[in-house]
């Protein structure tokens, strides 16, 4: 069976050695992305017949990169026998329209997605260097602007020296983005912890000055053909600074690579509409979708959320009427707890947080196959009083299943009613295996699952299971 080692310092030449044969343009598959996350999302490694899995965790699940090295096939049978042995979801995050054509939906009952937030932004090189032509006539009134205001641009190769003028930067820039929310957090969290490992390492890092003090910088890896940009950062204050620092430094890694790459990765824009725009007005000649890919998902084929009916209940799919509630639901911080959510965690919402995000998310984890979330209702077209989730699909059949009721009408049953019902539709029209769990602390959600048919099959420190 496959084991996973968690990445550690002395991996990175054997990293690297793998990474350097991975033939696609994806960014999360780069040394830079790698070092960068691995703590995050506790990234981690499995090799099979000289082929590398890489797998992180996204919250509480296992995702996996697609296998790269001599025998992709072999290890993908691999990582069915491990799943299956585990009784985990198969789900593999990352492949691009290339990969996904190879293979075999209908067989093996493959749902796929993607999220538009984490496409990455593939560039000409030549395009970026030169800025030429009416395409690039705002880039280089902005590059004109900034020389007119702060004078030719100091572009330096990052030294030893320069550590404590970027830790300076980096609160500056802090201030600048105050109301980020967790990714901006985080993304400053490894910024300066990638700042520790840059004076010993070969990516190409380069830092803008003005009068001394450093107004932006930039690190990233040549990778085969193209330019991977993992950190780019600039100061609002500096007008201009950013397009300066982009073209300064794409021009820089020109001068000392030999091919010049073809081109230019610019990783995602986390679906901030600012990021976004800017992104977009550089001209990519791509943007690449990042597909999240189930295996033996009882989602698939599904166009449409299923209607499930109970004793007193009625689940269907949210629409634009629960949005309301549906906000107030996860912003419940006592409900959360018990519910084990915290929305303050959760990285894939905008911050500051907009009414409609839970709602938004909700329909992008069903296009993906991550989660099937329901509205409750007392009867068909009647008002949402709670959420049914189904999740956590196992490749050996299994389905979690979770539930909660506005907190003003528990107490009635519907959350029993609910959770029976979904026992049901998992177990006869899935042909799967109803599962569940809650906190030990949970003694209503416990009482909820036993009277649903569930039995207990297990706890640890934190958690009862259910099946």
């Amino acid at each position: 069976m496959l084991k996973f080692k968690h990445i550690q310092p002395e991996d990175i030449p054997l990293l690297r050695s793998y990474l350097d044969i991975y033939p696609y343009l994806c960014s999360d598959v780069s040394l830079g992305y790698l070092l960068m996350n691995h703590v995050e999302y506790d990234v981690s490694f499995a090799l099979w017949n000289e082929t590398m899995i890489l797998r992180m965790m996204w919250y509480d699940d296992p995702m996996y990169y697609y296998p790269f090295g001599k025998d992709p096939d072999g290890a993908l049978e691999a990582l069915r026998e491990y799943c299956t042995e585990k009784h985990l979801p198969m789900t593999l995050y990352g492949l691009p329209d290339e990969l996904l054509q190879t293979l075999p939906v209908e067989e093996e009952r493959i749902r796929y997605g993607y999220d538009r937030r984490w496409s990455d932004y593939i560039y000409a090189f030549t395009d970026i260097r030169d800025f030429r032509g009416k395409k690039f006539r705002g880039q280089r009134n902005h590059i004109n602007k900034f020389h007119s205001l702060y004078g030719e641009e100091q572009l330096c190769d990052i030294t030893p020296e320069d550590i404590p003028l970027l830790h300076d930067f980096l609160a500056a820039y802090h201030q600048e983005h105050t109301d980020g929310g967790l990714l901006e957090y985080r993304e400053l969290k490894h910024c300066r912890e990638f700042l520790d490992i840059l004076p010993s390492s070969d990516f190409y890092a380069c830092c803008l000055k003005y009068e001394g003090r450093v107004i932006g910088f930039t690190v990233g890896e040549v990778r085969n053909d193209t330019l991977v940009i993992h950190i780019e950062k600039a100061l609002k204050a500096f007008e201009g600074a950013y397009p300066v620092l982009f073209h300064a430094f794409v021009n820089r890694v020109g001068e000392m690579t030999d091919p010049l790459p073809l081109y230019i990765n610019r990783e995602d824009d986390a679906g901030d509409p600012g990021l976004r725009t800017s992104k977009m007005q550089y001209q990519p000649v791509r943007i690449l979708h990042k597909y999240c890919v189930h295996y033996n998902s009882p989602l698939y084929g599904m166009d449409e959320m299923p209607v499930i009916r109970g004793d007193g209940v009625y689940m269907d799919g949210m629409n634009e009427a629960d949005i309301p509630f549906y906000f107030r639901l996860n912003t419940d911080e006592e409900l959360n707890r018990l519910w084990g959510y915290d929305y303050h965690e959760d990285e894939g919402l905008p911050w500051p947080l907009t009414e409609r995000c839970f709602y938004d998310s909700a329909m992008t984890d069903f296009v993906t196959g991550e989660t099937c979330s329901l509205a409750v209702r007392t009867r068909e077209g009647g008002e949402m009083i709670g959420e049914l989730v189904l999740y956590r699909f196992a490749l050996t059949g299994e389905t979690e299943i979770g539930c909660r009721i506005d907190p003003a009408l528990q107490g009635n049953g519907y959350g029993t009613a609910a959770f029976t019902a979904a026992v049901r539709y998992v177990r006869d029209v899935w042909h799967g295996i109803p599962c569940a769990r809650c906190y030990k602390t949970n003694p209503a959600s416990r009482q909820m699952i036993l009277n649903s048919g569930l039995s207990h099959c297990g706890s640890d420190a934190e958690f009862e299971y259910f099946r």
